[in-house]
């Protein structure tokens, strides 16, 4: 029970977080988030250590706790790191994937597709996630999953603060092609629209780096 109240926690923190009902640089405690998600304080306690190794807080002592700010070059790092790991993931999923896992794939992408609307970010965030744990289910490499787990809650927020809806359809495009290719047990298309989807959000971390950096 304390582990499930835990993740309850930790999703709620997270999305607080993702959404900007706690911006960067705010400062919190515990006690006043617990009351705030109707949690107790020992699941909330459990919850800030997992973000905090996530890097979206940062505890201060003495002073409490921080989240902390959305930085692009970070991204950059990020993005690099995680085109290695997500490549290894896409490639034993294509491999290991059972009939059941592959149905998945195939119902989320449809689900995913049928969207008629990016203008909402919530439900294709909501997709992308449970795409993210489809795919670490069916990889089933748990170190990998746990190396890139922080990775992608960073990638999520900075999404989140500067992607347009345009840029959301495009994502969800090459997620769509993604599964599907995973589905069809195509490893080959898997790993190539997963390298796209990479260079895509590269070129987006990059851009918006020389939009945030002034100009002589």
């Amino acid at each position: 029970m304390s582990e499930r109240l835990a993740d309850q926690a930790y999703k709620c923190i997270e999305r607080m977080i993702l959404t900007a009902e706690l911006k960067p640089g705010a400062w919190f405690a515990e006690t006043a988030i617990a009351e705030r998600i109707g949690l107790g304080r020992t699941p909330v306690r459990e919850a800030v250590q997992r973000l905090a190794f996530h890097r979206l807080v940062e505890v201060v002592p003495g002073r409490g706790l921080r989240v902390t700010d959305v930085n692009v070059r970070d991204q950059l790092l990020i993005v690099e790191l995680r085109r290695e790991i997500e490549l290894l993931l896409v490639r034993r999923a294509v491999r290991l994937r059972t009939p059941g896992e592959a149905l998945g794939f195939r119902e989320l992408s449809g689900t995913m597709g049928a969207l008629s609307s990016m203008e909402d970010a919530t439900d294709f965030y909501k997709l992308d996630l449970e795409f993210k744990m489809q795919l670490l289910s069916a990889a089933k490499h748990p170190y990998a999953s746990d190396a890139i787990a922080p990775l992608w809650s960073a990638s999520r927020r900075f999404a989140w603060v500067y992607k347009t809806a345009q840029d959301t359809a495009l994502v969800a495009d090459q997620l769509c092609r993604t599964m599907n290719a995973i589905a069809e047990g195509d490893e080959s298309a898997a790993a190539a629209t997963t390298i796209e989807r990479m260079d895509y959000l590269a070129r987006f971390a990059h851009a918006t780096l020389s939009l945030s950096v002034p100009h002589a």
